[in-house]
C-alpha cells in the first residue's frame, strides 16, 4: 500500500465514514462519546513521495490533536459492525416483530410499512423522539408504530418502574387502550411512579383496579418478558433504547436527524416491498 493510500484510509476512517451506525442519544449505562473538532489532512496530498518517517509525524499530530474522534471513529466502526449483526439477527424474527394480533400498535394493522420500537418509559431519548413517530404517523396514514417493550433502564428491585410501566401499557392494551395510555405516558413530564400512572390512566378513563390487578398477572408478565427476550436473542438490548426496525434495518437512538433517517428507512421498506 502506498504512503498516500494509507493517509486516505486513515483520513476516511478517523472521519467516521463507512461505519454506518447511528447510535446517538441511545440509553445505555455506558454513554456513547460525542465527537471532536477534525482536522484535515488534505495538505499531506500535495506531496506523493511523503516518507514513512512524515506519515508517522502526521499521524501522532492528527491522534494528539483529536483524540475523541479517533476513539469515536473506533467506536463507530464496532457499532457499524454492530448494526450488521443486528440486522443479520432480527431477519429470522421480522415476521414475528410485524404480527399485529395481541401486539401494541399504534395506526393501521394492514399498514404497508411498519416501524417497530424497542423502548422504555423511563427513557428521555424515547420520549424526545416520540414527537418524530408521531409526525410519522400523521404525515404517512400506510405506516404503523408496533412499540415493544424494553424495560432496562430499572432498578432491577421489586420497585422497578421501567418494568412497572411496561406492564401498566400492556394491562392498558388489554383495556383497548393502549395507544392513548402509551401517548399519555410519553407526553408525562411526571416521574413514574404507580400513584402517578395511575393518575394518568384515570385522566383517560382506564379503569385503574382492573389495570393494577392485570398487570401484576402472571399473563401479563409474560408478555413484557416476551418482548424483553425478543430484544436479547436480536441484539438490540446491548445497543439500548430506542432501537427501530423497518424492513429490516435498524437504527438506535434519538438526534436532530432523526426525522429524515426514519423516513429514508420507510421508504426504502416501502421500495424493497415492491
Amino acid at each position: 500500500m502506498s504512503v498516500k493510500n494509507f493517509l486516505i484510509i486513515l483520513v476516511v476512517f478517523a472521519a467516521g465514514i463507512g461505519a454506518g451506525a447511528f447510535y446517538q442519544g441511545s440509553d445505555t449505562k455506558p454513554a456513547p462519546i460525542d465527537a471532536g473538532q477534525s482536522v484535515s489532512l488534505a495538505p499531506a496530498f500535495k506531496d506523493a513521495a511523503l516518507d514513512e518517517t512524515a506519515v508517522r509525524r502526521i499521524i501522532e499530530a492528527y491522534i494528539k490533536e483529536n483524540p475523541v474522534v479517533i476513539m469515536r471513529s473506533v467506536d463507530d466502526y464496532q457499532r457499524g459492525g454492530s448494526m450488521r449483526q443486528i440486522e443479520a439477527q432480527a431477519e429470522p424474527y421480522l415476521a414475528t416483530l410485524q404480527k399485529t394480533e395481541g401486539a401494541p400498535i399504534l395506526g393501521d394493522t394492514e399498514a404497508e410499512v411498519k416501524i417497530i420500537e424497542f423502548f422504555d418509559y423511563q427513557c428521555p431519548h424515547c420520549k424526545a423522539n416520540y414527537g418524530v413517530l408521531q409526525r410519522l404517523l400523521k404525515e404517512d396514514p400506510t405506516v404503523a408504530l408496533m412499540p415493544k417493550f424494553l424495560p432496562i433502564l430499572g432498578d432491577g428491585s421489586e420497585n422497578d418502574m421501567s418494568l412497572y410501566s411496561a406492564r401498566a401499557a400492556e394491562a392498558a392494551r388489554l383495556q383497548g387502550k393502549f395507544a392513548t395510555f402509551h401517548e399519555a405516558l410519553m407526553a408525562s413530564s411526571l416521574p413514574i411512579s404507580p400513584e402517578n400512572i395511575a393518575q394518568i390512566a384515570a385522566s383517560i378513563g382506564l379503569n385503574v383496579p382492573q389495570l393494577v390487578r392485570d398487570l401484576s398477572s402472571d399473563a401479563v408478565g409474560r408478555t413484557v418478558a416476551e418482548a424483553r427476550q425478543l430484544a436479547d436473542e436480536i441484539g438490540i438490548s446491548q445497543m439500548g433504547t430506542p432501537g427501530y426496525i423497518i424492513g429490516g434495518k435498524v437504527m438506535i437512538g434519538a438526534a436532530p436527524d432523526s426525522y429524515e433517517r426514519l423516513k429514508a428507512m420507510i421508504e426504502a421498506a416501502r421500495a424493497n416491498s415492491r
